[in-house]
Formats: structure tokens, C-alpha cells, sequence
């Protein structure tokens, strides 16, 4: 990568607020030294990394997409991208995921999202999203609420 020139979504983390992914991108820089300046082939790279199973350029492609940088916003693909991230065990994608899963859900009427998020065990969200779905107040939420509370017992989260 040309020194001082970088693809928006690294420009953005690397030189905007302080992100907790910034550090972690910054140590790697020379994994990242390929890739390409221009919007569409830094993002074909990144999604290269990410099917090989790199977690970094994971939640690099869940900004990008949750963030419309580089790439038009999807709330969806960003979901996908943290999700994959937070199955290998990265502490930043399961926060993409659980940032974005309630919004998911009430967009697509979707609970898929909010039974994926309660997955990975945080105890703070999996009551805020059962509460969440009690105040609904349609059978149907307080239903799925209750499995929501289950999901953190069983994962000894609750």
C-alpha cells in the first residue's frame, strides 16, 4: 500500500476516532500492505481475507458495510460479516452483531437476529433485548422473550 494512501475503510478507522479495532488493524498494517486503493478492490481483498477466515478483515467488512464506507450500507451484510467474526471468537464482532441485531429484527420482523445475538451469551443483552421484546407486548414477543432468557441460562449467561 502506497505510503499515505489507503482504501476509505482503513483511512476512516485508522485516521478517524479512536475505534477499538483501530489498534488491532494498525499492528497489521503489512498484512494489509497489498491491499488495493480504490474502493471496489480493497473491498474484493478484504472479502478474500475474510473467506479465509481472518477475523481482522471480518469486522473491517462489517464497518465498511454497516457504515456505507467504501461500499453501499446493508445493515444485513454488516450483521453477516460480525457474525462471522464473532464465531471465531472475536470480542469486536460480537458487538457488531449485537449492536445490530435488535435494528434487524424490527426492520425485517426478523427474531432469527435476536436469537443469534443472544447466542453469544452477554448476560446485558439478552435482558435488554427480553425486556425489549415483553414491552412489544404481543404473545408472540413475550413468547419469544421467554427463549431469549432461556438462551442465557443455558449458556450460563443468566
Amino acid at each position: 500500500m502506497d505510503e499515505g494512501k489507503r482504501p476509505k475503510i482503513l483511512e476512516w478507522l485508522l485516521d478517524g476516532d479512536e475505534h477499538e479495532l483501530s489498534a488491532r488493524i494498525q499492528s497489521r498494517l503489512d498484512d494489509f500492505s497489498e491491499i488495493p486503493t480504490d474502493d471496489p478492490g480493497a473491498m474484493s481483498f478484504l472479502k478474500k481475507m475474510a473467506e479465509d477466515g481472518d477475523a481482522d478483515a471480518q469486522c473491517l467488512l462489517g464497518l465498511a458495510f454497516e457504515n456505507g464506507i467504501g461500499t453501499k450500507a446493508s445493515d444485513r451484510d454488516a450483521f453477516g460479516w460480525y457474525r462471522m467474526a464473532a464465531d471465531r471468537g472475536d470480542e469486536f464482532g460480537r458487538k457488531g452483531v449485537e449492536r445490530l441485531s435488535f435494528p434487524l429484527y424490527q426492520e425485517y420482523d426478523d427474531q432469527d437476529y435476536i436469537v443469534i445475538a443472544a447466542g453469544y451469551g452477554n448476560i446485558g443483552y439478552i435482558l435488554d433485548t427480553g425486556v425489549r421484546l415483553e414491552d412489544e407486548g404481543t404473545k408472540k414477543s413475550i413468547e419469544k422473550a421467554i427463549e431469549i432468557y432461556r438462551i442465557g441460562t443455558a449458556t450460563g449467561s443468566a
